[in-house]
């Protein structure tokens, strides 16, 4: 295909069946055909940023942050390790979702899901369901019928994205004793049939393996999911969830989360040496055009 759009959905369809690098592969080839959209740059960082490369996902962030993409998306990474942002230009959506949340300002938090327009209205229910707030989810269901389309579907635990849907949707409707609940459970019951964790794709899988196996009253077994991806070393923003919370408690839990800030204090600490001596040209093209293709 000789237009990077395409080259990006590919990259799309890839990032679903859990193929990280082969993601990255598609960006490269974005920038290589479309070196001056700074859209493909930022759709680069995040490729790297997926696999754990910190460092070159914030260089290129920082060579594209007046492409609003690129300067939300760089917001909420030095948000997520701990550094602040005072720059108006980098709290975009997701950069704002992602303060509110590192806050404990969860009221905040849920107050920011109406103006996001553009968010699938399944997004908009994973956020309330991730904060326990289950009437306004439920209220987002019964005045939007059609966000059940799809979401009892067989769908592969690779693809994060639907499978966290898919577990927000049970979650709302097991609270509220609606019926409706069981297809959406035996879906996603076939889904995790058999399957137990390894390098299967973006930590959301390992999270969302968590906490299937919480909402099966199955705490080790979400620890196994929770260790396996404290095992890839990468830092991640463990976001609230609400299943997690009996889990406090464990000493296992405890040492997973000192394991996560330990990972986050190493990459804050690449990134402040970065921010402390900037380049004179945080990033461009040429660092992949001149890769085989």
């Amino acid at each position: 295909p000789r237009e990077s759009l395409i080259l990006l959905n590919l990259g799309g369809i890839a990032l679903q069946q859990g193929d990280l690098e082969a993601v990255k592969a598609f960006n490269i080839k974005a920038v290589k055909l479309a070196p001056e959209s700074m859209q493909n740059w930022g759709n680069l960082a995040l490729s790297y940023r997926n696999l754990g490369d910190v460092e070159t996902a914030h260089r290129i962030y920082q060579s594209c942050r007046i492409e609003n993409f690129c300067a939300s998306n760089l917001g909420a990474l030095h948000l997520e390790l701990g550094i602040d942002v005072s720059d108006p230009r980098l709290l975009g959506d997701f950069a704002m979702f992602t303060k509110a949340y590192l806050a404990g300002d969860f009221e905040s938090f849920v107050q920011l899901v109406p103006t996001l327009n553009s968010a699938p209205l399944a997004v908009k229910l994973h956020i309330y369901a991730s904060v326990g707030r289950w009437d306004e989810g439920y209220k987002l269901i019964q005045d939007n019928p059609a966000i059940l389309e799809g979401l009892t579907q067989e769908t592969s635990i690779t693809n994060a994205e639907i499978i966290r849907q898919k577990i927000s949707l049970l979650e709302t409707l097991e609270h509220k004793d609606d019926p409706r609940a069981e297809a959406v459970r035996a879906s996603l019951s076939e889904a995790y049939e058999g399957v137990v964790p390894s390098k299967i794709a973006q930590y959301e899988a390992y999270i969302n393996g968590a906490q299937w196996r919480m909402l099966n009253d199955d705490p080790d077994g979400a620890m196994v999911w929770l260790n396996a991806l404290a095992d890839l070393g990468q830092s991640a923003l463990v976001i609230k969830v609400a299943a997690f919370d009996p889990l406090n408690a464990r000493a296992d839990y405890q040492t997973f989360r000192t394991r996560m800030d330990n990972y986050r204090d190493r990459d804050r600490a690449l990134i402040e040496a970065q921010l402390a001596d900037p380049p004179d040209v945080w990033w461009t093209p040429d660092e992949v055009l001149g890769e085989s293709k």
